[in-house]
């Protein structure tokens, strides 16, 4: 996707490269040719405790030693997760589902965190798959092909969430 991130041993993630949708997280939408720190959550700092990275053409995710799930970059599907179709140049919190408005809840105990295009998915600790964004092909898992911007169960056949899940491919 023209952009890099690597994340650092101790918690931070650092990203490069190009920068049009705000894809590095650095809260600006300026090409960068050699690695900086990922801003913190809204701009503030610099994103730190992250256990594992996610990276898409456009946007990115970075799933935190807490459980929680923070996204950046193009959003125009909803694929940050966070409630909105905002572009988002710094992290912000992917939300529970069936939060209302993106400003309350987070979501909790994500043990994965996968990037597909335009489109996320999560594995919550528990096994539950939950995906986001993007769905006109069916990839979200939803039994539907619109799009949403907050997490969303993956549904089998006949409505009946499936059972826990070990891996998602995106």
């Amino acid at each position: 996707g023209q952009h890099g991130l690597a994340l650092l041993r101790d918690g931070r993630v650092a990203s490069w490269g190009h920068n049009d949708l705000g894809q590095l997280g650095d809260g600006t939408r300026g090409d960068r040719l050699t690695p900086g720190l990922v801003a913190g959550v809204r701009g503030k700092g610099h994103l730190g405790g992250v256990a594992a990275i996610a990276a898409a053409e456009k946007h990115n995710y970075a799933l935190r030693t807490d459980g929680t799930i923070v996204a950046w970059g193009n959003n125009t599907a909803g694929q940050l997760g966070d409630g909105t179709v905002e572009l988002r140049t710094a992290p912000v919190p992917v939300v529970a589902p069936g939060d209302g408005g993106g400003k309350g809840r987070r979501l909790r105990g994500a043990a994965h965190v996968f990037a597909g295009e335009a489109y996320g998915a999560a594995i919550l600790r528990d096994g539950r798959a939950l995906t986001w964004g993007a769905g006109g092909s069916g990839q979200l898992g939803s039994g539907e092909r619109a799009p949403r911007s907050r997490p969303g169960p993956v549904k089998a056949a006949g409505r009946a969430v499936p059972g826990t899940a070990l891996s998602v491919g995106v």
